[in-house]
């Protein structure tokens, strides 16, 4: 089975399990026509990406909606604005909201919309508004698309817009009745459908249904065709004819189909997901690129668009690519940042980091810092974004700050002990060694086999160089190598290592505390070589099992301290 044939269109659209609004016109109104016997029709504001044009966008749904009363037969009702707006309110939208195409839908089937106009506003050259009106039935999947170019305002584009669209609405219903008649009645169905077709030649709906009855496959691509010039949103068409384009082998009409599809529905990730793999198999990775960035010349406030082209960047593994689209759609709308926008930001800024063509350079690194940071500000509390601004901080060398993250990350998740990891090695680095010990305790405390070990190598490793460098310091060393040799696991090769050196670290600080025990004629440091001498013994009895001669020769000298300490202890402790 191809790719295509098991794709499985998902359309988003706006759920809702409120129950119905009552049905009809409110109470107080007037009308010529009973509402019962009328088609209803839903006429949504235009959707606009652009903040600032909201305004605009409400002005031109209210003229689309005055214009399409005047202009349907007796047959239609238009559902006038106050009834919407209850329905928005009812539903938790505000008065006059801007909806996506999906939405409309949705709330047509609350307020039993049974055709419904969806239309988004975008600009063109030079600023001029442009709109894209689509007319469907509620429940189909295919309608009528037009687009309008020439206004004088706004409002004069939706006032075109519903003028357009009036022959779908008249031949509507026989289009309607074909999808109806297909199954049973395929002869009555072809019927319908033509009649639509003579008064509306485009009519989608009438075409893609032409196309289900078709009995031969040259008949059926060309109806499909057809559909999609009616309507260039109808994904189920689209993906038919996908499908058969495929079948007969032609790869660049397959491509154009799918880049059809993403401009149709350009958030559908499962629609994204799987054409882009299409269009991997077929070596064209830059087609939803191309999609996206042909739509952003039209309509640089379009986030979706920037969203799909991101995606089709970390598709084709172009990670500078998908930083900077995320970057200019932050810029046209911020607010639209969410946590997955900043995971995806830094995760695309991260992976940028390892690139080598083009090699990653400074300015890759401050950007992933930079955009850490932004979602830690955005999101103080979110475990995603402060892992990733730890990390930030980690690339920057700010340790305080990186450790104010990681107990902050500890208390949110105290089983995830990979920030206390982080943290041990930050600190290793910066040579804050008595600073490390806090966190490999909770490693100790909390962490699997796994990250015991990892925390047992990072203590050995910052162990042994205050061990063989000037100044020693043996007492520091012996502290880590304490922490390091509970955590390695006692049958791997790492823990009799660590204990042969917790067994010198510790061995190494008797010989001043003998003298001056001896000296002072203190108990107490007699008795605090005593303690150190037995800890030396136990470590390097378990680690003769790697180096026997070493571990034994040190025994010896253990032994010699014993003897000596043996004498203070019975002279001096009383």
């Amino acid at each position: 089975m191809s790719v295509l044939r098991m794709m499985s269109i998902s359309v988003l659209g706006l759920l809702v399990n409120a129950p119905l609004l009552a049905q009809g016109i409110p109470s107080g109104a007037t009308t010529r026509r009973n509402p019962a016997a009328t088609t209803r029709v839903l006429v949504g504001n235009p959707y606009v990406f652009a903040a600032a044009d909201s305004a605009t966008a409400v002005a031109a749904g209210r003229a689309m909606r005055e214009r399409m009363g005047k202009a349907v037969s007796r047959d239609y009702s238009v559902i006038h604005d106050s009834l919407m707006n209850r329905a928005l309110e009812e539903y938790g939208f505000p008065k006059d909201a801007i909806l996506t195409p999906e939405q409309v839908r949705s709330l047509g089937r609350q307020i039993n919309g049974r055709l419904v106009v969806s239309s988004t506003m975008s600009r063109g050259q030079g600023g001029a508004h442009i709109i894209t009106a689509r007319l469907t039935g509620q429940g189909d999947d295919v309608g009528n698309v037009v687009k309008i170019t020439q206004g004088a305002t706004p409002a004069a584009l939706g006032v075109a817009a519903v003028d357009a669209l009036q022959p779908a609405i008249r031949s509507w219903p026989d289009a309607r009745a074909c999808m109806d008649d297909r199954a049973g009645k395929p002869d009555k169905a072809a019927e319908s459908a033509n009649k639509a077709l003579k008064v509306m030649p485009t009519n989608g709906l009438a075409h893609f249904c032409l196309a289900q009855l078709a009995k031969d496959d040259g008949t059926k691509l060309r109806e499909l065709e057809a559909a999609v010039a009616g309507d260039s949103l109808a994904l189920i068409a689209l993906n038919q004819l996908a499908v058969a384009y495929e079948a007969k082998g032609d790869t660049n009409r397959t491509v154009a189909a799918l880049q059809q599809m993403l401009r149709a529905a350009p958030t559908d990730q499962e629609l994204r997901t799987r054409a882009f793999r299409v269009f991997l198999t077929y070596g064209r990775t830059d087609a939803a690129i191309q999609v996206a960035e042909e739509g952003l010349r039209a309509d640089p406030f379009n986030w979706d668009l920037y969203d799909l082209k991101s995606n089709a960047c970390l598709f084709a593994a172009n990670y500078k690519c998908a930083v900077e689209t995320l970057e200019q759609a932050y810029k046209v709308d911020s607010t639209r940042a969410d946590t997955l926008f900043f995971a995806k930001i830094t995760a695309s800024a991260d992976q940028r980091l390892t690139d080598t063509l083009p090699r990653a350079t400074a300015a890759d690194t401050a950007a992933f810092v930079r955009w850490a940071k932004l979602g830690a500000v955005r999101y103080p509390n979110n475990l995603g974004t402060l892992q990733r601004v730890n990390q930030a901080y980690g690339y920057m060398g700010e340790v305080d700050s990186s450790l104010a993250i990681t107990r902050k990350l500890l208390a949110i998740d105290s089983a995830n002990v990979v920030p206390a990891l982080a943290a041990m090695q930050a600190l290793a680095t910066a040579k804050r060694y008595a600073d490390m010990l806090p966190f490999g305790e909770m490693v100790l405390a909390r962490g699997d086999a796994q990250a015991k070990e990892q925390a047992a190598g990072i203590l050995t490793n910052a162990a042994l160089p205050l061990m063989q460098n000037q100044p020693q310091d043996f007492k520091t060393s012996a502290d880590m190598l304490r922490i390091a040799a509970k955590a390695a696991a006692p049958t791997g090769t790492l823990n009799p290592q660590v204990n042969y050196l917790l067994g010198l670290a510790t061995l190494f600080q008797v010989p001043p505390i003998d003298q001056n025990a001896e000296k002072q004629k203190s108990c107490q440091l007699a008795q605090q070589a005593q303690g150190l001498l037995a800890e030396a013994e136990a470590a390097f009895t378990i680690s003769k099992s790697i180096r026997a001669e070493e571990s034994t020769k040190q025994l010896g000298n253990v032994a010699q301290f014993k003897t000596r300490n043996a004498s203070m202890l019975k002279a001096y402790c009383r």
